[in-house]
C-alpha cells in the first residue's frame, strides 16, 4: 500500500455535501451496507467518469474539491479486471466482479483504491473507503459545473474480435482484420489470437482456472463488445470456439456483453443459427440484427484484404460498426 495526500475531484449534485458518500446502496466498490466516495485525481477524470450519467435535463452539477490525506491506499491502477462495466454483471443476478478487489482491500485495512479509467487509462480514479480508521478528508472548495463540460467527451468503444477458426490463412480473420482496418476513433478493435492456446475445457478445472484463461476472461471483461466470425464445421460448431465458450459459461465475464456477428461466406447457415441460439443463451445483449456478411470463401488473406478495402465494402464495415456501437451505448453505463 502506498500513501497519498493531495487534492482530488468530485462532481456532485447541487448543495450535497461534498464528503458524503455515494447514495446509491450499490457501485462498482461498494455493497451491503459498505460506503464509498468516488473521486478523479484530476477534474477531466471527473467529466469522463460521469459524462454518460448526464442527460439533457440532468439536474444542476458542482464541481467539488476535496483534500485527501490517507497512509494505506492500494494501487490498482492498470488492472483491467476493475475496469469492466459491472452494472449490466449485477443486473444479470450475479456479483460484481469488482466487489472481490474492494471486499479484499477493506479487509487488509486499505482506506481507498486507485484505478484507472475504463474508457481513458490514462486517467485515474481514487474510490474511499470512509469507514476506515485514520482517513483524513475535507471539502476545500465546490463551484458550478455547467453541464456543457460532459457533451464533447468522446467515449472509447473497445471491441474485442474473435475468430472461430484457428486457420491461419482463415478468411474469418481476414475479415476481422479488415474490422480493424476500417475501425475509426472512438471506436477501436483488438483481434484475440489466443484461441489456440486455451486447454480443453473441464468443469473439474474451473476452481484453478488455467491462466491462459483468464487471461481470455480479462480481453471479454475489458471489452464494451464482441464481434464473432465463425466458419462452419460439419454443420456446427467449430470445436475450438466452443471450447471457449464453454470455458466462459459458469463465469460473469460474458452476461450482458454486447455481442455481434460477421460471416465471411455466403454459406453456412447452420452455424449462424449455432450461434444465434448459443450466444442468446450466455448473453442477454446478443444482437442477431446487427450482422454483416461477405463472400469471401476459397480467398486468401491478402485478396480479403483487397476486397474489404474497396469503398463499398469498407463502408458497409463502418456501418456495421456504428450500428454495433448505438447499440452498446444504449445500455452501456460505466461507474
Amino acid at each position: 500500500m502506498i500513501a497519498f495526500a493531495g487534492k482530488v475531484w468530485r462532481i456532485i449534485n447541487e448543495g450535497q455535501n461534498p464528503v458524503k458518500p455515494a447514495p446509491a446502496p450499490e457501485g462498482r466498490f461498494h455493497q451491503s451496507g459498505q460506503t464509498a466516495i468516488y473521486t478523479s485525481l484530476t477534474p477531466e477524470g471527473c467529466a469522463v467518469a460521469i459524462a454518460r450519467y448526464i442527460g439533457t435535463n440532468d439536474n444542476a452539477r458542482e464541481i467539488a474539491t476535496l483534500q485527501v490525506e490517507a497512509t494505506r491506499i492500494l494501487d490498482m491502477r492498470g488492472n483491467r479486471e476493475l475496469s469492466v462495466v459491472w452494472q449490466d454483471i449485477r443486473a444479470a443476478g450475479a456479483p460484481a466482479p469488482t466487489w472481490a478487489f474492494s471486499d479484499s482491500a477493506r479487509q487488509a485495512g486499505a482506506q481507498g483504491m486507485l484505478y484507472s479509467s475504463r474508457s481513458r487509462p490514462d486517467l485515474s480514479h481514487l474510490v474511499l473507503f470512509p469507514e476506515a480508521n485514520g482517513l483524513n478528508l475535507r471539502a476545500v472548495s465546490t463551484q458550478p459545473w455547467p453541464q456543457a463540460q460532459a457533451e464533447p467527451v468522446a467515449q472509447p468503444i473497445h471491441l474485442l474480435a474473435i475468430s472461430g477458426s484457428l486457420r491461419a490463412a482463415s478468411t474469418n480473420t481476414a475479415l476481422l482484420r479488415a474490422l480493424q482496418t476500417a475501425a475509426q476513433p472512438p471506436l477501436s478493435v483488438t483481434l484475440f489470437q489466443g484461441l489456440a492456446d486455451l486447454p480443453l475445457f473441464s468443469p473439474d478445472d474451473e476452481a484453478n482456472t488455467p491462466a491462459p484463461v483468464l487471461a481470455f476472461a480479462a480481453s471479454v471483461a475489458h471489452a464494451d463488445g464482441l464481434v464473432i466470425a465463425c466458419p462452419e464445421y460439419i454443420h456446427a460448431l467449430p470445436g475450438a470456439f466452443k471450447n471457449a465458450l464453454d470455458w466462459l459459461v459458469s463465469r460473469p465475464e460474458l452476461i450482458g456483453k454486447p455481442i455481434a456477428l460477421l460471416h465471411a461466406s455466403h454459406r453456412g447457415e447452420d452455424v449462424l443459427a449455432d450461434l444465434r441460439r448459443v450466444l442468446a443463451t450466455v448473453s442477454d445483449r446478443f444482437s442477431p440484427d446487427i450482422f454483416a456478411r461477405f463472400a469471401l470463401r476459397k480467398q486468401t488473406p491478402l485478396e480479403v484484404a483487397a476486397h474489404m478495402a474497396q469503398p463499398a465494402n469498407r463502408a458497409a464495415l463502418q456501418a456495421f460498426l456504428a450500428r454495433f456501437a448505438d447499440f452498446i451505448a444504449e445500455a452501456d453505463r460505466p461507474g
